[in-house]
Formats: structure tokens, C-alpha cells, sequence
């Protein structure tokens, strides 16, 4: 029998969130499993299955961790170029990591800034998660379904280019922090 790219791509899933599951307290077992299998919902099958696993479970593990405190209404945006000594995992592209409450034309608008400084985007994976946060911004949990005390956050990790200026690397963060209060800013009126 032929197992499909489709095929493949649940099973190094599955076998992602429950790693996740492992790697993090049993408080947050459940939240973190739930963000793994969001983060990868709508991958494409090859960006899984060709990936290394370490590299799979360390982008998405580093976008959950960026997410454990985050004010709301405040864009909270990095960039770094991750190395096995650093942070466990490698890649040889930059990674942006960009949490902010849900709206329209966030993507867009990343991509358009990304292109714009003349870098080409490799990979963008854009999971829409619900989380409950405590009052100073600490994440509770990361739910299933909407409730009064929920919050609806777009999560983005991005490999673009690799950048190593540390002034570039602080423009385009600065930028893109500029860009989301412009969005924000055009969606509320």
C-alpha cells in the first residue's frame, strides 16, 4: 500500500503535538497540542514531510513560547536566525515571529513590507488561535470554540532571507510594529 504525502503529513502532525504535549508543563499539555495541530493546519504537505522534524517542532514551539505573554491590542513582533546552539534548532533563513489580535489584511501587509525591502518570503504559516490571557497578558489557555473571556490572536511565523545586520534586522521589526498600528488604525474606522 502507498502511503500519500497527505498521509504522512497527519502522521509527523500527530507525532509533533505530542511531542508538544512532552516538552511542555501538564498545565499547558493540552493548549500546546491544540496550538501544534492549528499551527500546521493549513500547511502545505511538502513543507512538512521535506522538513526535518526538529526544525518543524522548534518553529512552532518558538512561535508557542513568544505567545505566553502578550498585552492585547499590542502587536508583539521578532526576528532572529535560529542556530542549534541558541535555540535547540536551525535554519538558514530568518525567522519573523508576529503575534496581534486578529484582523483583516495583516498577511498582506507583511508580505507586501517584506517585498517591498526586497526579500522573498519562504514560508509563511499564519494559524488563527483562541487563547484566554490572565489580566497582565499571561496565556491561560488556547481553546477550541469562542468564549466571553476569549481573545481571537493571529499568530505568523515567517522565513524570509537571511538577515544577520542587526540595524536591518531592528527595521524591519520596527516597520512591521508601525504597519500592524496602521492596519489596526484603518480597520477600526
Amino acid at each position: 500500500m502507498t502511503i500519500t504525502a497527505e498521509q504522512r503529513q497527519v502522521d509527523i502532525i500527530d507525532r509533533l503535538a505530542a511531542e508538544a504535549r512532552r516538552r511542555v508543563p501538564a498545565e499547558q499539555a493540552e493548549s500546546a497540542e491544540n496550538f501544534v495541530r492549528r499551527y500546521f493546519a493549513n500547511v502545505a504537505p511538502d513543507d512538512v514531510i521535506y522538513t526535518s522534524f526538529d526544525t518543524l517542532m522548534g518553529g512552532a514551539l518558538s512561535l508557542w513560547d513568544f505567545g505566553a505573554q502578550r498585552t492585547p491590542g499590542k502587536p508583539k513582533v521578532r526576528l532572529f536566525n535560529p542556530t542549534q546552539a541558541v535555540d535547540g534548532w536551525d535554519l538558514q533563513h530568518t525567522v519573523i515571529e508576529i503575534i496581534n489580535d486578529d484582523m483583516p489584511f495583516l498577511v498582506d501587509s507583511v508580505t507586501a513590507e517584506i517585498r517591498r525591502r526586497d526579500r522573498q518570503v519562504h514560508l509563511l504559516l499564519h494559524p488563527v488561535i483562541r487563547t484566554r490571557r490572565e489580566t497582565d497578558g499571561k496565556r491561560i489557555e488556547v481553546i477550541d470554540t469562542l468564549s466571553p473571556d476569549s481573545i481571537v490572536e493571529s499568530y505568523m511565523h515567517v522565513e524570509i532571507d537571511q538577515e544577520t545586520e542587526a540595524s536591518e534586522l531592528e527595521s524591519i521589526r520596527a516597520s512591521l510594529e508601525q504597519i500592524f498600528a496602521e492596519v489596526a488604525l484603518a480597520v477600526r474606522d
